[in-house]
């Protein structure tokens, strides 16, 4: 017999919340976000430049509802108004042009294979002992 499980729709803000509790436990959810019509995250650990950076948030899925008119830019000035401390990687990039937007606003292509990925370090280090300080910015 097949077990279907309902859980309530997540904003990326109770996510991120969850996720810090539950910490040193990764999470991983589909999201909803009024700007996108598609949002799958994890918070979890990273080889990053050959760095152990942990937590990270993991965007691995976005697809903005109208791509182009400043929705990423906005949801990560919401991350880095409150959460500071989060780096934050973006994986498999496929649109050029999103990807030059990325580093436009800061992230680093870490990703040489056929879909780049992306890295915007943080300045912060939380108190927590879970935090690898080597992903700081330097």
């Amino acid at each position: 017999m097949l077990a279907v499980y309902w859980t309530t729709p997540l904003t990326l803000e109770q996510f991120i919340q969850q996720a810090k509790l539950s910490w040193p436990q990764r999470q991983r959810r589909h999201l909803q976000e009024p700007e996108f019509s598609y949002l799958y995250v994890r918070y979890t650990g990273r080889y990053i430049l050959g760095k152990a950076c942990q937590p990270v948030l993991d965007i691995a899925s976005i697809e903005a509802r109208k791509p182009g008119k400043g929705a990423f830019t906005r949801l990560l000035q919401q991350i880095r108004t409150s959460h500071p401390e989060l780096p934050i990687f973006i994986e498999a990039v496929i649109n050029p042009r999103f990807g030059d937007k990325l580093k436009a606003l800061g992230f680093q292509d870490v990703g040489p294979d056929l879909s780049p990925c992306f890295y915007m370090p943080t300045n912060i280090a939380p108190n927590d002992g879970w935090f690898v300080n080597d992903c700081k910015k330097k």
